[in-house]
This record gives C-alpha cells, structure tokens and sequence, in this order.
C-alpha cells in the first residue's frame, strides 16, 4: 500500500509504498530532505477508485436489464418485476 510522509523538522513530504506490517518503518528512517532522525510523520492515505465508463464490460450494471427480464419472465406472467 502506499503511504505518505512528512518530516516536522524541514517539511519534506514523500511517498512509499510499503506492506501495512511495515507502515512505521519510515517513521525511524532520516529524513531525506534534512538528514534528522524520527522527525518523520505519516499523513493519511486514501484508495483510488477508478470508475471507467469508456469500456462497457466494466461499466457497473453492464448487462443487468437482461438479468431483469429473465428474471421477469420466469417469474410468470403476474410478476411485479419491472424492467426498462
């Protein structure tokens, strides 16, 4: 996972990515901006998600109003399964 890091002393901001077990390690680490030792903090980090609707196979819902209206005609005629 990737992780951000600050350093208190210089404000040297930099990136790592690193297991979630090995998250602190950087923290003991100098500071490669200015050398000092445990002046390292880590800032908050979140997932990227990525929605891509250029491609129709990985756009959500792809395919669901066919699953509907397979789903609306086994289900016999008085079904209240709606589809679009």
């Amino acid at each position: 996972m990737q992780y951000d890091y600050q350093c208190q002393k210089c404000g040297k901001e930099f990136s790592r990515i690193v297991p979630m077990a090995d998250r602190d390690k950087p923290l003991l680490e100098k500071c490669p901006g200015c050398g000092k030792k445990k002046s390292i903090i880590r800032g908050f980090v979140a997932a990227k998600i990525v929605y891509d609707i250029s491609n129709p196979l990985k756009r959500a819902g792809s395919g669901w109003n066919d699953l509907m209206k397979k789903m609306a005609k086994g289900a016999g005629r008085h079904s209240k399964i709606d589809h679009y």
